[in-house]
């Protein structure tokens, strides 16, 4: 039951990262409330703590952070994770042939390539 309560708190705070982006009323709040209970029910399992985002979803610190480290490089999938009690957004792409995975922190204070 706890799980279940701490996937909805990590969904319901994606949805606001990403809605804090653009203006918040409360129209956009309650369908953030819907979409994080949703979610939660759709994705039960314990080790289903990621789901697939578009890039325009991706906190503008996120992407400065990315394209810092990573000039000129395009990202082919855009991830919002939980893992070991920490959020993070993850990106996949290839750099210089090779296939590559990063973790972003939402605030994009730690870019941290994973091996």
């Amino acid at each position: 039951m706890s799980l279940n309560l701490a996937k909805s708190s990590f969904y319901f705070s994606i949805v606001l990262l990403i809605l804090n982006q653009k203006r918040i009323t409360m129209r956009n709040y309650i369908l953030s409330g819907i979409a994080t209970v949703s979610l939660s029910f759709l994705n039960s399992c314990s080790e289903c703590d990621e789901f697939h985002i578009k890039e325009s979803e991706v906190p503008k610190a996120v992407m400065d952070a990315f394209r810092a480290k990573y000039p000129g490089v395009t990202v082919d999938e855009w991830e919002a994770e939980h893992e070991d009690g920490k959020f993070f957004f993850g990106a996949e792409f290839k750099d210089g042939g090779k296939e590559m995975e990063v973790h972003i922190s939402p605030d994009g204070t730690s870019v941290a390539e994973e091996k």
